[in-house]
Order: structure tokens, then C-alpha cells, then sequence
């Protein structure tokens, strides 16, 4: 252990490093601004509902989202709060009860978008939090937006829990494509093709500009999948109920899978990947650290771990 930081409830998402600062938000409604290896906060502010999702960081302030359907700017030097914003309530929604989260704000030129409950996808100015536009996006008995959305070019890509996956063009806020699959996490693109982790357990590749699936993998259970994480290794991915997965990113074949059982009981967190390292959080409350072989050795060649060819550079 190098560093711990005193926080008022769990900390539900990765933490966030800015120079020499590290922030944080816990599940008390808290954001947390420490100074690396303090034991006193530079500052803290509390937002009046738990937060599990990570800060975003941009322009020496930090946005936040609650589960309150409320996203804030705080200044970055001391906390301060800037702007505010809440969302209205849903009178129409099918069902009464909300999923508990709510996803990190992206951003997009002078734009902060956020995603709510109540499936909605609102565009918020970034200097006042006046809101531009607002376009519905969740469907079905669970709207709510918990993944956040992913800004590619002039498109953002976002996903209902229940339905559907969907991308926006930014310019005319139409809709490029839309699946009918949900999710909890963000998905990821490598510019031509956009992966993502499903509600139902579902991986899939689908092309960036029109949605056609190139392949879709499917866990052994309907778990639902994490944020995949893309490596010259191939797509690492985890599942609510079960372990660790690595998908060829070109056939969407499984390489190879991680069940250490009790130990694991499933992956609700993002994983994070350094060079050859992968480091997951179970939801047992482990921290595990798992390497990728990088080819040289024969063991590893041998019992099938890589391809004869290897799977890294």
C-alpha cells in the first residue's frame, strides 16, 4: 500500500489524477480533492447524493454526475460549486423505480453531456450549464442512462440499461443507427469499429458509421458485461456474474477466460490495462493483477495460452 485517502462512503469508480492531485467521488455524495500522498483533503464538496461514477476533468473544473439526476461544475482549485443542473422527473416512465448510478459527463467542444434516468441524453454548456438540447435515448422498462457516452467524431454513441444502443449525429441530433441492446458501460472505438459490452451478456463489434455487426460474443451467463477494454492482445471484458474474458478482436472467437470462483464472483468494474498488465476489481472485494504472456516464452505456447505466432508484438 503507497497512499490511502479517508473518504465518507465507498468509492464506487476509478479514481482521477490531475498533476500532483488525485479526485475522487464516494457513494455519501461526496467529491474528494487530495494533494498525492496527503492525509487531509484539499478540498471536498458534497452534492447531496452518492456518486458512482468517476469525476471528468477539463478546463481547471470537474464535472459530476449523482444519482439524483442532478450534474455539477466545481472549480478545480478549491471545489467551489460553478453551475448546477437537475433533471426533470419522468411522469411517463413505465416503471417506478430507477437503477442506481448515473454515468460520468463526456464532453464535446464547449458542450457537457449527460445521461439520466429518465433515458435522456441533455447537452449542457460547459461555462453556465445552460442546457442546448435534450434528446430522448432510453427505452423499455429501464431507460436509465448509466454508461457514459462516447464522443467519436461528430458522433456520440450511448446505450438505454434496457434499450437500445444508439448513435446520434452531433450536428442535426438525428439518429445514425440503433440496435436493440442495452448496457452499463460506455462503449469503446477504435475509429472504424465501436465494441460494447451488453446488459444481456452480449459482446459486440458493430461498424462506427452504419451499426452493421461484425461478430457478436455471448458469456456463458446473461451478466452484464463491463467497458471493454481494447489491447494489442485482443478485447478484454468482464461479466457481472462470472470472471475475466479475452475476445479476438477480428473474429470475436474467445482466447481465453479467467473463473477463479468464490474469489471473483463476478466483475462489475472497469478494468484497468498497463502495457501487459491488467489489474480487476472483483465483486468479492479483490484486487487481482493478471499478465499477458509476451510471446518469448515456450510454456506459454506450449499449453495454448498464445497462438503458435503470438498474440503481442
Amino acid at each position: 500500500l503507497k497512499h490511502q485517502y479517508a473518504a465518507a462512503g465507498p468509492v464506487q469508480s476509478a479514481p482521477v489524477k490531475h498533476g500532483t492531485m488525485v479526485l475522487f467521488a464516494d457513494a455519501a455524495g461526496y467529491t474528494w480533492a487530495y494533494e498525492e500522498g496527503d492525509e487531509l483533503p484539499k478540498w471536498k464538496h458534497y452534492g447531496g447524493a452518492p456518486i458512482m461514477a468517476s469525476p471528468t476533468l477539463a478546463d481547471g473544473r470537474v464535472f459530476v454526475s449523482n444519482v439524483g439526476s442532478v450534474v455539477y461544475a466545481l472549480d478545480i482549485n478549491d471545489g467551489s460549486l460553478i453551475w448546477r443542473h437537475m433533471q426533470e422527473k419522468d411522469v411517463h416512465r413505465k416503471s417506478r423505480m430507477e437503477l442506481y448510478g448515473s454515468p460520468s459527463p463526456a464532453l464535446h467542444g464547449d458542450l457537457v453531456l449527460a445521461g439520466f434516468h429518465d433515458g435522456s441524453m441533455v447537452a449542457l454548456t460547459r461555462d453556465t450549464g445552460e442546457r442546448q438540447w435534450q434528446r430522448r435515448v432510453g427505452e423499455g422498462r429501464y431507460p436509465d442512462l448509466l454508461g457514459a457516452p462516447l464522443v467519436a467524431e461528430r458522433d456520440v454513441i450511448v446505450a438505454g440499461f434496457s434499450k437500445p444502443l444508439m448513435s446520434l449525429n452531433l450536428d442535426t441530433k438525428n439518429v445514425r443507427w440503433r440496435i436493440d441492446a442495452g448496457g452499463t458501460s460506455a462503449p469503446v472505438s477504435d475509429g472504424t469499429w465501436v465494441v460494447h459490452g451488453g446488459s444481456d451478456g452480449k459482446l459486440r463489434s458493430l461498424d462506427r458509421l452504419t451499426g452493421a455487426p461484425k461478430w457478436t460474443w455471448e458469456a456463458p451467463s446473461s451478466g452484464s458485461l463491463t467497458q471493454p477494454v481494447l489491447t494489442d492482445a485482443g478485447i478484454f471484458v468482464g461479466s457481472s456474474t462470472e470472471g475475466l474474458y479475452l475476445i479476438d478482436a477480428a473474429s470475436g472467437e474467445e482466447v481465453w477466460g479467467f473463473e477463479p470462483g468464490y474469489k471473483t464472483t463476478g466483475v462489475s468494474a472497469n478494468l484497468a490495462v498497463e502495457g501487459r498488465q491488467i489489474v480487476m476489481v472483483t465483486n468479492a472485494g479483490r484486487i487481482l493483477s493478471l499478465v499477458v504472456p509476451d510471446g518469448s516464452s515456450d510454456w506459454a505456447k506450449d499449453v495454448g495460452v498464445l497462438p503458435k505466432e503470438g498474440i503481442l508484438e
